[in-house]
């Protein structure tokens, strides 16, 4: 599975500038600022073509993408329209939840219901549509993040890997896990993906996530203690301000060395769990060290991490 970056460190021709502050202020200047915060940001240059054996050429430590640099921030615009986006998309289970509330007396709200409910008829597979990928909502997200990566060593482009990704996101489990003090994983447990990438002899990239698990908060806490009480999930996601709008923290995705799987070996055959443990337990391991290698970079060199 090969996949492609556009990657650039400097700054771009007609990208985002340096804020005016820096070089003084005067009417001209004040004028180009307000222009460049209300304005779209415009997108990258396209980069030339590069062989795929290439790719790990193109930055050494931390990388960015989509123009941006170490001291990116994006401007007004993008801030508004990436977290009005976001907070849309975070607030779908709030919508469903009052559309089934508000279909007991409404017959638009059940036809809205049942406009939901069809989506589980839409294939499951990925839609990898470019013009989808390369839209502009995307490329304001990862600003409004500003997203970078690392990779402790180079892949190779030709070959297949399964991504050990943590934390996931928003909606998954460890949005229960949070703490403020230290960043806790859901792992031990998990080895599908592990018997997965053992059947298939695809190696395994421990991923972190930088940041991700304070853009969310689940609470209030009052309401967690109910539901551990009743054996459910009861609470609400907020970020900024105590909304569905994530929070604008750095994204960081560390990429540790992968884990070799071996030969693809079929399931049922007398090693087959013996070598998932094996390999999930360097998973587990994998993870912790790609965090503490690079947690100071980040700025957490006193969180720890705890693998449950």
């Amino acid at each position: 599975m090969a996949v492609s970056a556009e990657i650039q460190i400097r700054r771009p021709k007609g990208g985002a500038a340096a804020p005016a502050s820096r070089r003084g202020w005067t009417l001209s200047s004040l004028l180009r600022e307000a222009a460049r915060q209300l304005l779209p940001e415009p997108r990258p240059a396209p980069a030339a073509y590069e062989h795929p054996s290439q790719y790990t050429r193109a930055c050494r430590g931390v990388c960015y993408s989509d123009g941006m640099y170490p001291g990116y921030r994006p401007t007004l615009f993008t801030r508004i329209f990436a977290g009005a986006t976001l907070g849309v998309y975070l607030a779908v289970p709030y919508i469903i939840g009052l559309i089934a509330l508000a279909a007991v007396w409404s017959a638009w709200a059940r036809g809205a219901a049942a406009l939901v409910l069809a989506t589980y008829l839409l294939p499951l597979g990925p839609v990898m549509v470019r013009r989808v990928l390369d839209a502009y909502v995307f490329l304001a997200w990862r600003r409004y993040f500003r997203f970078s990566f690392v990779f402790d060593e180079p892949l190779d482009a030709y070959k297949d890997y399964i991504i050990a990704q943590f934390p996931h996101g928003a909606f998954p489990l460890e949005m229960y896990l949070q703490h403020p003090d230290f960043e806790r994983v859901k792992l031990l447990g998990r080895k599908g993906f592990v018997r997965v990438a053992v059947e298939h002899g695809a190696d395994i990239l421990p991923v972190f996530m930088f940041g991700v698990s304070q853009m969310m908060s689940f609470g209030p806490p009052w309401l967690m203690v109910i539901g551990r009480r009743l054996r459910m999930s009861v609470g609400l996601l907020y970020g900024l301000w105590g909304t569905p709008v994530p929070r604008p923290r750095r994204m960081r995705m560390a990429v540790g060395p992968p884990v070799r799987v071996g030969p693809p070996l079929a399931r049922g055959t007398p090693e087959f769990e013996a070598r998932v443990d094996a390999v999930h337990a360097e998973v587990v391991e994998g993870l912790r060290a790609v965090y503490y290698r690079h947690r100071e970079a980040y700025g957490w060199g006193d969180r720890e991490l705890l693998i449950v």
